[in-house]
């Protein structure tokens, strides 16, 4: 769990424990299975153990910083293989910039969304990488499991288009 989704789940509890004083009581049960049964899809969500696939639709700064903290506290792996697709108005170079180190190998694909910048553009930002350009996410995907390995951590992000266009092609497939 990212540490800004434990801020987020503290404040929850105290808008619970607000609306005391309206009367309003949530049990503690209530409580501890909302907690617990929450699912976010597409932030830091894992669809497959085997092979270990994360998606997560970290599209800015901030969120990509945050989940290059999660990656690295929460997941053991020998090589990251980094699916990445980035919306035309965002930071392009900054994203990017803040996945270099984190990604062993990098497949760039776009969404199928007139806002999607075209992974050859994405490409000049992985200079040194191992870099494979595709044009649909169905096509990285399908390139992804032939590049990677068994203790391989495959990251899809830099778009909810894309994590979305993954997460339905390849959930449960892994």
């Amino acid at each position: 769990m990212r540490k800004h989704q434990l801020i987020n789940a503290t404040v929850a509890l105290g808008v619970i424990e607000a609306l005391r004083f309206y009367n309003i009581n949530v049990g503690i049960d209530a409580i501890k299975d909302g907690l617990y049964n929450t699912v976010w899809p597409g932030r830091c969500e894992v669809i497959s153990g085997d092979p270990l696939v994360v998606l997560d639709g970290a599209q800015n700064i901030a969120s990509i910083k945050a989940l290059k903290e999660t990656i690295k506290e929460n997941f053991k792996y020998k090589r990251l293989v980094l699916i990445l697709g980035i919306s035309n108005d965002k930071d392009i170079q900054g994203i990017c910039q803040e996945l270099y180190d984190l990604a062993d190998e990098i497949v760039l694909t776009k969404a199928n969304n007139p806002r999607a910048t075209g992974p050859k553009v994405l490409a000049q930002y992985f200079l040194g990488k191992e870099v494979h350009i595709t044009n649909s996410v169905r096509e990285a995907g399908n390139l992804v499991y032939r590049l990677m390995q068994k203790e391989d951590l495959i990251l899809v992000c830099g778009s909810l288009f894309v994590v979305g266009e993954y997460r339905l092609l390849f959930k449960g497939t892994g």
